[in-house]
């Protein structure tokens, strides 16, 4: 990972965990995650799965924006203790959106909060526009 990349996500005491097949563009990278505090704040893994990968994912934080990541099938965050996550649905091309579960409050926006009081699982979905009315799995 770049060295300046490193540094960011250890400032923020923040870490990225990168699964097989996961694509990032900003300032995401993958870095070990050994279990060591990072800063103050103990870490809590935030695990983004994304249903068949229909859907991109903006990611912000504590209010600084880490960019888009593009999860298949899943890929894991870890994040301090107390810190919001603000995670946007962006569908690929031929899906529509879908909604989010696992998220803080009702996840039928494409906009959606988590906030980091222990280890989460947050699912994206996002569905074809040729079939809206189906679900995901």
């Amino acid at each position: 990972m770049n060295g300046w990349i490193r540094a960011l996500l250890f400032a923020f005491g923040l870490a990225a965990a990168q699964a097989p097949g996961v694509a990032f563009a900003g300032n995401v990278g993958a870095a070990d995650n050994d279990g060591v505090f990072r800063s103050r704040f103990e870490l809590y893994n935030l695990t983004i799965t994304n249903y068949l990968a229909r859907c991109a994912v903006a990611i912000s934080v504590g209010g600084e924006e880490l960019g888009v990541l593009f999860p298949e099938p899943a890929t894991t965050l870890s994040v301090p203790d107390g810190y919001s996550v603000w995670l946007q649905g962006l569908p690929m091309d031929g899906f529509v959106w879908g909604y989010w579960s696992g998220v803080d409050g009702v996840g039928y926006s494409s906009d959606a909060w988590v906030t980091m009081s222990s280890d989460r699982e947050v699912r994206v979905c996002c569905l074809s526009s040729a079939k809206p009315a189906a679900t995901c799995p």
